[in-house]
């Protein structure tokens, strides 16, 4: 691979695109934060592990938090341990990019930890 085209991949770090997503893809969340310093307007952001265990992070649009607020609630705490998963891609008119649609999704029972059990 040339020094150009191991630029363009790697280009945005642990910052996913829809290039390397695909439907049902999931990221357990771990952080949530408003960054309103990286981008040119503020943007609620999360990081996690995807399923592989790499860390990610997310940028998310006024669409993608309502959709995910509607399942995950308002509070960005309650969203911690929880699962963002893709629903699909959008491409923009007018722009040469994708963007990601995400939705929230609830851990599973048996995703909780287990409670320690006291030995005897």
């Amino acid at each position: 691979m040339s020094i150009i085209e191991d630029y363009l991949k790697n280009a945005g770090g642990l910052w996913l695109k829809a290039e390397t997503v695909h439907d049902g893809y999931r990221m357990k969340v771990e952080q949530v934060w408003l960054d309103d310093d990286t981008f040119d307007k503020p943007y609620i952001c999360a990081a996690g592990v995807n399923a592989q265990g790499d860390a990610v992070r997310v940028r998310l649009g006024v669409q993608n938090v309502q959709r995910i607020s509607d399942v995950l609630g308002t509070d960005a705490k309650d969203w911690e341990g929880q699962y963002l998963e893709v629903i699909g891609t959008q491409s923009y008119p007018g722009m040469s990019a994708k963007g990601i649609l995400w939705r929230g999704a609830k851990r599973q029972t048996a995703d909780k930890p287990k409670p320690k059990q006291e030995e005897f």
